[in-house]
């Protein structure tokens, strides 16, 4: 981007634009990309500008790639850590498209029921049994994994139910505030010091009001489980201590060579 203002400068263009590119997006140009803004007579400046930063960034393509740790590694990651951890699962990320009821994160969860862990699935009918049941109850539900193969597997769990909601909240972080948001009627479901939110309409945890809305605290937690990548970031910095990225399966899967691209 520093190239691209400077060259908006030495070509007197109107705007240098980079384009970051969408790997989720089958087409055959889907990759970086850049273009120039410019009055019509200085078109031929505009397209010299474009040749420059195409050229100035083919030799950096590979500092662009970034490769995320497995999941079980992120979580192990996450456990050595004493503050809250907010672990991205990525490739269930619900604003790029994904469904948001992977049980990859969750199954690792599992594993260690004694931490105090923070959630959410979308999971309509485990949400409709919970406020079946009422609070207090114990309920047997298979959880997630219905989406597809991405998704992983429904995960078999007895929990408490701990709060029911319509699931309806304000957000008053930094990503939307003051937005109304809509999850369908939720639930937090709690096995071990597991808490999670169940959610009848699939909604991205990128403010931890989600969580308080239901009356959990998010500081009180080791770790959070949020499906998301980016836009989370904003709303959680003040709360999580740091961030792990997990190459979690899914439509938004990190490892784009898992994606079944043709195009």
């Amino acid at each position: 981007m520093d190239r691209a203002r400077a060259l908006e400068s030495e070509y007197g263009l109107l705007d240098v634009t980079v384009h970051a590119g969408y790997a989720y997006a089958d087409v055959p140009w889907l990759g970086l990309g850049f273009s120039a803004a410019a009055d019509v007579r200085y078109r031929d400046s505009a397209d010299a500008a474009v040749a420059d930063l195409a050229a100035y960034a083919e030799p950096l393509i590979g500092e662009f790639a970034r490769e995320l740790p497995p999941p079980a590694e992120a979580f192990a990651d996450a456990l050595s850590d004493p503050g809250l951890v907010a672990i991205a699962d990525t490739g269930d990320n619900i604003n790029g498209g994904s469904p948001g009821d992977g049980t990859w994160l969750l199954r690792l969860a599992l594993d260690h029921p004694e931490v105090p862990i923070l959630g959410t699935l979308w999971d309509p009918e485990a949400a409709a049994a919970a406020h079946r049941a009422g609070v207090g109850a114990t309920v047997a539900l298979e959880l997630g994994g219905h989406s597809g193969p991405s998704s992983g597997t429904p995960v078999r769990v007895e929990a408490t139910v701990r709060a029911l909601t319509d699931g309806t909240f304000v957000n008053t972080g930094p990503m939307a505030t003051g937005a109304r948001v809509d999850m369908g009627d939720a639930a937090v479901i709690r096995i071990g010091a597991i808490d999670l939110v169940l959610q009848s309409t699939p909604v991205q945890p990128n403010d931890p009001d989600l969580f308080r809305s239901l009356g959990l605290d998010p500081s009180a937690y080791r770790i959070a489980m949020l499906k998301g990548a980016a836009a989370i970031r904003a709303g959680w910095s003040p709360v999580a201590d740091r961030f792990v990225d997990a190459a979690t399966p899914g439509p938004c899967d990190a490892d784009l060579a898992r994606l079944p691209l043709t195009h």
